[in-house]
């Protein structure tokens, strides 16, 4: 039997000789200076990683949640206007979060996205600094409609919207959300105020019309509706006047002249009664009118700010045909000898040499051909909207022709870019592209991302202090 005398007796006769165990204290002192130099080195490496991880996670955190700090809203801000629009970032702020940031320079649509990957059509405010947030508009009614129902008044102070709600019995939803009104959002102080009307299945809207402080809506109440058809009543008016607050519904059609694509004229509106005349309407209805034109046409009449000019296109193609191009813009005289008398403009583009040097040519983008009038800069100045698809805001001189850029504008998202009237004739500044925010999933993903390296490096760190 072993015991244990007979064990620890075996023990030291294995122990090596004197010169033997010398080198073999030298070499476990190098092996235990390896050894802590690999856990100094991981050590190091995980705190690198650690850092790296959490400075990148901060930093996407920053960007997905950080927006630019918007101006405070103020009734006494003087427009300017944005020598190019964007399209936002799907995850820009909304007014509910930066609160009243108006008044505005335009309106574009854009895509809204949330946290959790839904997508909607939403509407942006560009402020007179260039800043854009989604217009968080209550019970915006949307529609299948080609015209989103948003309208910027000529200030930028408020905007008008279609309104959806209840209705007393089934809702008619084949174009969308039922309609029950209008709603007005103030850009400055950020409050909503709701007209409704009452109604059993909905209201067929065909349009409305800022005049001033005062919408005009013309809208029918279906009746009867299925699956690809619906019958209505016949038009009738909403007038309803934002300062005073007064509102009356149902008015007879009579009550306004035809108000679709009508031009601002102040606090009034210019509405076309046939191809070559137009009449000045108040918001009351009232209204004056103007000379008669010696040529046809089918777009709004324009008139200069002290209404002594005004500005059209001119039909090209006749009464009997639809185009989509506009006709040959004209001028003429809106009082006086010769009113309605009108001449063609011919835009001749000045175009800037990289030595400095200015040169003239004519450009077939914004040839007379090609040129919708969208209103006055001034009294000697037209805007119109040019390129192949209207993509670019110009002014020309009505006398010279001389015409330069005025805004370039997105593809339309959803509806086409608004640009307040009166944001025509103020003055313009470079506008840089909106920065961000950024995805605000990326905080996921790099969170995921962050967890598996520092497990990795974690492991790593355990296998090296084996």
């Amino acid at each position: 039997m072993t015991t244990l005398h007979d064990r620890l007796n075996e023990l030291a006769d294995d122990v090596p000789a004197s010169g033997a165990t010398g080198d073999l204290d030298a070499d476990l002192w190098k092996r235990g200076k390896r050894l802590q130099r690999r856990r100094q080195v991981a050590s190091a490496s995980f705190a690198a990683v650690l850092v790296l991880a959490v400075g990148s996670l901060a930093t996407v955190v920053v960007d997905a949640t950080s927006g630019p700090e918007l101006p405070a809203a103020d009734a006494d801000t003087t427009l300017a206007l944005p020598d190019e629009l964007y399209l936002a970032s799907p995850w820009a702020n909304g007014t509910e979060e930066t609160g009243p940031i108006g008044p505005l320079a335009a309106l574009v649509g854009a895509e809204r996205r949330t946290f959790w990957g839904d997508s909607t059509l939403g509407v942006t405010g560009v402020t007179p600094t260039g800043d854009y947030a989604f217009l968080d508009l209550e019970s915006r009614a949307e529609t299948y409609d080609v015209d989103p129902g948003v309208k910027l008044s000529a200030d930028g102070e408020r905007v008008a919207y279609l309104l959806t709600g209840e209705t007393d019995e089934e809702a008619n939803t084949f174009r969308g959300d039922p309609v029950v009104g209008l709603a007005v959002l103030d850009t400055v102080t950020g409050t909503t105020t709701e007209q409704r009307i009452p109604t059993d299945h909905g209201l067929e809207v065909d349009d409305f019309t800022w005049i001033g402080d005062t919408l005009v809506m013309r809208y029918s109440q279906y009746l009867t509706f299925e699956e690809g058809s619906s019958t209505s009543t016949r038009p009738v008016l909403l007038r309803w006047n934002l300062k005073t607050g007064a509102a009356d519904a149902g008015l007879p059609r009579s009550s306004y002249p035809d108000l679709f694509e009508s031009a601002p004229a102040g606090d009034r509106v210019v509405v076309t009664t046939g191809r070559r005349t137009f009449v000045i309407v108040s918001a009351d209805g009232e209204t004056e009118p103007g000379p008669r034109l010696d040529v046809a046409t089918d777009s709004p009449v324009f008139l200069s700010p002290d209404g002594r000019r005004l500005a059209t296109n001119k039909d090209p193609d006749g009464p009997h045909t639809v185009s989509n191009l506009a006709g040959p813009v004209v001028v003429g005289p809106a009082t006086g000898a010769g009113a309605g008398t009108t001449r063609k403009v011919e835009p001749v583009v000045i175009e800037q040499q990289e030595d400095g040097e200015t040169m003239t040519g004519s450009v077939s983008s914004v040839s007379s051909v090609e040129a919708a009038v969208v209103g006055w800069r001034d009294n000697d100045h037209l805007v119109v909207a040019a390129g192949d698809g209207y993509e670019v805001i110009d002014v020309t001189d009505v006398t010279l022709g001389f015409t330069e850029p005025l805004v370039t504008l997105p593809q339309a998202y959803g509806m086409q870019p608004q640009v307040a009237a009166d944001a025509l004739q103020a003055p313009t500044f470079a506008a840089a592209e909106p920065d961000g925010p950024g995805d605000p999933r990326r905080i996921l993903w790099l969170g995921g991302g962050l967890l598996v390296t520092l497990a990795g490096a974690a492991f790593w760190r355990f296998r090296v202090r084996l």
